[in-house]
């Protein structure tokens, strides 16, 4: 019999509707979460008045006019218009510091005009540039969540992957947190520098293990990794050694003007350009982070992550309804999104193929198999999914002699 559990954002909209009386909707937001909740709220049968977009600049010409979801697009502006008893803002914008005191500006109060919904489907903003892994942010150390205390008995772990093993992610625990807990409740004392960081893709993950965790002298090293190489998402593709990240929102900044094909003057050149499908590249990149940690005594192993569309995972009723209306109006509103669902058959099957025999590349993509309902969206889990993981990857440590 399968664990069927409420869904987060299921929750957090339920509690939400509780507080909006005969109020109006409004998103504040067009990227991805706005996408996800407004395919949910849909879903759920309550509908929106428009979008209200922190990054759209005034055009009179065009005012109004833009759309996302067939719904207006405005700037921010347009709450000096409103009447704050009559809507209740939902916030899904992930500068939340930068555009809260802009809502306060204009009579807006948190909890009860607006609602920030970033903890539910965000990690915590990433503010510190990077100039090797494009960008990161100060935790205990750059880009790193310290779990627990070293000691001289402690088991050294560091956890590696993109917002599936952010710290911040959701506000809740994520899987490196659940692990540490788990092997000191087995007796195993450790602690875990946790340095997953949303948008990280095999690229980063290499480059931070060379740069920054080899000189940290982990006993073990564990990457749950590959959504974010699906079909060059977050791989830039003419050279996939970089993230897309690099190339398109730094070189290209620094080079100011210069194409891709560069021109007569100044040309903008990142090396070869091999042709592989992206899991040969992901492979390529789990490889050299095991050969660059076996040449230091650092055990490594790479997990194979789940996706909602892989596997035999049972989608409950408010999964299917909120994902049923994104793939039929959504994809075309969420480019990165849109990418995933278009290449990860191929790129899952290609994975599978390549690590069929591999002793520290494992599927987990069955990890969800036996639970319903711990997605918040296509990629993402809640905290009991995040257990489902740590358990997961625990038991095929466990079957290569590790933690026992």
């Amino acid at each position: 019999m399968k664990d069927i559990h409420k869904n987060m954002l299921q929750e957090y909209l339920e509690e939400f509707f509780l507080k909006l009386s005969n109020r109006k909707i409004v998103i504040l937001g067009c990227r991805g979460v706005s996408a996800v909740v407004y395919c949910a709220l849909k879903s759920m049968g309550k509908d929106i008045l428009y979008f209200l977009d922190p990054d759209a600049k005034y055009d009179k010409d065009h005012f109004g006019k833009k759309e996302f979801f067939g719904k207006p697009v405005f700037t921010c502006n347009q709450l000096l218009y409103e009447d704050p008893d009559q809507i209740a803002i939902l916030n899904t914008y992930h500068y939340v510091n930068r555009i809260e005191p802009l809502l306060q500006k204009y009579g807006f109060v948190e909890d009860v005009d607006y609602y920030n919904i970033h903890g539910c489907l965000k990690s915590q903003y990433c503010d510190v540039f990077d100039p090797l892994l494009g960008y990161s942010r100060m935790d205990d150390m750059q880009g790193i969540k310290i779990l627990g205390e070293e000691s001289a008995a402690a088991l050294k772990i560091v956890t590696l992957g993109g917002s599936t093993t952010d710290y911040s992610y959701s506000s809740i625990k994520s899987w490196p947190q659940l692990l540490h807990e788990i092997l000191e409740e087995k007796g195993v004392s450790n602690v875990v520098y946790n340095g997953g960081v949303c948008g990280y893709s095999s690229c980063q993950e290499r480059d931070k293990f060379l740069r920054d965790i080899i000189g940290l002298k982990p006993n073990l090293v564990l990457s749950l990794t590959g959504v974010n190489d699906i079909n060059w998402t977050l791989v830039y593709k003419d050279n996939p050694y970089y993230s897309d990240y690099f190339v398109n929102k730094m070189v290209k900044s620094i080079c100011e003007g210069v194409t891709e094909q560069g021109n007569k003057d100044d040309k903008l050149r990142l090396g070869l350009t091999p042709v592989m499908p992206d899991y040969e590249n992901w492979y390529r990149n789990e490889r050299i982070i095991r050969g660059a940690a076996n040449e230091f005594g650092i055990k490594f192993y790479a997990f194979l992550q789940p996706f909602i569309f892989e596997g035999n995972y049972e989608m409950s009723d408010f999964e299917k309804n909120w994902m049923n209306i994104f793939l039929e109006y959504g994809l075309n509103e969420h480019p990165a999104m849109r990418m995933i669902y278009e290449g990860y058959s191929s790129f899952y099957s290609g994975a599978k193929k390549l690590i069929k025999d591999c002793d520290y590349i494992f599927d987990i993509t069955n990890a969800f198999d036996n639970a319903v309902g711990v997605y918040t969206d296509g990629v993402h889990c809640d905290s009991s999914g995040n257990e489902l993981l740590a358990r997961a990857i625990l038991e095929k440590l466990e079957t290569v002699g590790e933690l026992r």
